[in-house]
């Protein structure tokens, strides 16, 4: 049994932060499609803005550069397409020397060509040919192999499977293993479904995934082919903003994540068409009366955060306030808090009314 700790995939990004600034490998562990690759290149961007340099994103082509000491730089190289000259470097003749001499692969960092800060990411390392494995378990240990030598404002960072995930991932060697800090890391649907709000994918998925947190990751044995990940549901997403035919649609994503749950979701959507969801409208003009999902009902929590994600995106004002404490009233008590808390994300100057003083009052504890 594995003896690192685990953590949500939202908690990951400090644990980012010590092993760059210290420059100590992590190796990050996390199931098929947990989305830790996204994650790391969103903790990357944030973390050249957060030092003031400009994002090169090595993965793409278009990054035109103007001043290496002002870039911070992605490199992601996927282990298990790699071949050992991409991480030994290839030998070449020197007709004059009469000697061997190595050209390293320019997919390796290089600080006056990408920048001087930076973060490379051995993706799929559990997968990686052991041929392949040696030069980069190199590169872990010393920063260097043969003549590349790792540019001093870069981290070294790594991920993959777990064995016995239904990947092709093994066990790492213990003396590699020993120059790594570790950590697991699980999917948090709340999280996934702000991800989904922020880039414009299709919500109402967002909102069934957040009351149905088990639907995040439903894999349970290396013989299923169609199950929900944060990456697969990704798909799925587009396929319902993409596929109007309803049957065409639903057969496209259940090749993605499976027909029950498919199943399941269609029953969720007839419930939003059919008035079960309420609209700004009926929360600003009749909060007592509004539809409001409660646990134990058919897609009840689903249709909770449905209406949280509708407040949330609505509330611009003090003057929305009144009609929105009177409705949140009606939730269980802990998804007024998840509620309150959304709203504070937004505008702080919202939770400075009458309204919300006296929800706090009768609240002790509360936000």
């Amino acid at each position: 049994m594995s003896s690192y700790p685990r953590i949500t995939i939202n908690n990951l990004a400090a644990r980012l932060d010590f092993h760059y600034d210290t420059k100590s490998p992590l190796m990050i562990w996390g199931a098929p499609g947990s989305g830790k690759s996204q994650t790391f290149e969103q903790w990357a961007k944030a973390k050249a803005e957060s030092l003031s340099l400009a994002f090169n994103d090595t993965r793409r082509d278009d990054f035109v550069m103007i001043d290496p000491a002002k870039t911070f730089a992605l490199v992601d190289l996927r282990g298990s397409g790699l071949d050992p000259l991409d991480v030994r470097g290839g030998l070449h003749l020197n007709e004059q020397t009469r000697t061997l001499e190595t050209f390293m692969n320019e997919c390796l960092p290089n600080a006056e060509k990408m920048g001087h800060f930076g973060a490379i990411i051995f993706d799929e390392l559990p997968e990686c040919d052991p041929s392949i494995l040696k030069p980069i378990s190199n590169i872990i240990w010393d920063r260097a192999c043969g003549p590349f030598v790792m540019p001093d404002g870069w981290g070294i960072f790594a991920a993959g499977n777990e064995p016995g995930q239904g990947s092709s991932a093994k066990r790492l060697p213990s003396q590699l293993n020993n120059r790594m800090g570790h950590v697991g890391v699980d999917p948090e649907p709340v999280v996934w479904a702000a991800h989904l709000k922020d880039v414009g994918g299709y919500l109402p998925l967002g909102y069934f995934v957040s009351g149905r947190p088990e639907i995040i990751n439903t894999w349970a044995s290396k013989d299923d082919v169609s199950f929900s990940t944060p990456r697969s549901l990704m798909a799925v997403s587009d396929v319902y903003q993409k596929v109007d035919d309803p049957d065409l649609r639903a057969s496209l994503a259940a090749g993605y994540i499976g027909e029950g749950i498919v199943a399941e979701f269609e029953g969720f959507l007839t419930l939003i068409n059919s008035g079960r969801m309420a609209t700004w409208s009926d929360i600003q003009s009749r909060p007592f009366e509004a539809p409001i999902g409660q646990p134990g009902e058919d897609h009840g929590i689903s249709l909770i955060y449905a209406a949280i994600s509708n407040i949330q995106h609505h509330v611009k004002t003090k003057a929305d306030m009144p009609a929105v404490m009177q409705y949140i009233s009606r939730m269980p008590k802990e998804f007024q808090n998840v509620m309150m808390l959304c709203i504070m994300d937004k505008d702080k100057g919202l939770m400075d009314c009458e309204e919300v003083n006296q929800w706090r009052s009768n609240n002790p504890g509360a936000v």
